[in-house]
């Protein structure tokens, strides 16, 4: 079954969205008297302070960060996707499954020209539903072009009649030519109890000044 295809990391490269959930999903001060004077412990930056406060830890990339689950980490045993620049997923101990994953693309186009054909090649997907579509303000982002997509879908599985999919997509222009892609994969059962941590996800992307 022919999953959902984006645009990521590699320039040409097509990356599958649906995934197979089963096996893929089953992250003081100075010193005194004769000591020589020590130097002060870096302060956290307000993005990493923003992050903390949410329970995020924080993944810097080429021109940005975004936040993530403290408790997510990478698998390498369990790629997701593999041309991903970043991935982490939720702790196995049988959970409900969960991966976030961060794409970067050198890309000109406009992110709304971008959505058109991720939409439509999202409709392919079995029992694709769009859940929202819509642009963010650019304010929270350093006045950079944001959208969030939201979808559900049926993912391909290795047996059976695969997995419902609740599937977040964050697009941000960080540049010019660069556009990168933060996306929260969730099993159906885990993504309504997961909003909090999805929003805090959202808000915690930033593009340096």
């Amino acid at each position: 079954m022919p999953g959902t295809r984006l645009m990521a990391a590699g320039g040409s490269a097509l990356l599958p969205a649906g995934l197979l959930l089963a096996g893929a999903l089953s992250v003081a001060g100075c010193g005194g008297g004769s000591e020589p004077a020590r130097t002060p412990a870096a302060q956290p930056r307000p993005a990493e302070q923003h992050s903390a406060a949410a329970g995020l830890a924080v993944h810097r990339g080429k021109g940005y960060t975004v936040g993530y689950p403290g408790d997510w980490r990478p698998d390498p045993e369990r790629e997701i996707f593999p041309s991903a620049v970043f991935e982490v997923t939720a702790p196995a101990a049988g959970g409900p499954a969960a991966s976030l994953s961060v794409f970067t693309e050198s890309e000109t186009r406009s992110i709304e020209r971008l959505l058109r054909g991720f939409i439509a090649r999202s409709k392919r997907s079995r029992d694709f539903r769009l859940l929202e579509r819509r642009e963010l303000d650019t304010g929270a982002y350093g006045g950079r072009d944001a959208h969030v997509v939201r979808k559900a879908y049926t993912a391909s599985g290795r047996d059976g009649p695969g997995e419902p999919v609740r599937q977040v997509d964050l697009f941000v222009r960080v540049s010019r030519t660069s556009i990168v892609n933060v996306r929260m994969l969730f099993s159906a059962e885990r993504y309504d109890s997961s909003q909090r941590q999805i929003s805090a996800v959202l808000g915690s992307f930033r593009v340096p000044s």
